[in-house]
């Protein structure tokens, strides 16, 4: 049993570090969309057709993506749209996770300034 946790927990580990890039979750955004050919990709997301190509083959090579070859186009595709289940619930969690240390960070920076103002002895105005 242990034997077989382990080849699980090495096969997700390659699956997460295919994940662990900015152009492959832009991949797997846009093709959430439906399939698109690698020159189009490579518009929408501003990145050179070559890298394209490069991340591409991570994710199929992952079982993220399915690439079929028509004619001279790549026409890719998510292999299952339930991996997108997964990145949804992980973007919930991050999303999170940023607005509370945003929330945090503000109102410790914020603190000083408004123990000041508020303890300061207000001065009539002038006319």
């Amino acid at each position: 049993m242990k034997e077989n946790s382990a080849i699980l927990i090495r096969e997700l580990a390659e699956r997460f570090a295919a994940l662990a890039d900015e152009t492959r979750l832009r991949i797997l955004i846009r093709l959430k969309q439906g399939e698109c050919n690698v020159r189009t990709l490579s518009e929408e997301l501003g990145v050179a057709q070559p890298s394209v190509s490069k991340h591409l083959s991570v994710l199929e090579r992952n079982g993220f993506v399915t690439i079929r070859r028509v004619g001279t186009q790549s026409l890719c595709r998510l292999s299952d749209p339930d991996l997108m289940q997964i990145c949804a619930l992980v973007c919930d969690v991050v999303s999170r996770q940023v607005r509370t240390r945003a929330k945090a960070v503000i109102g410790r920076n914020l603190s000083p300034f408004v123990s000041q103002v508020s303890s300061s002895k207000r001065k009539p105005i002038k006319e």
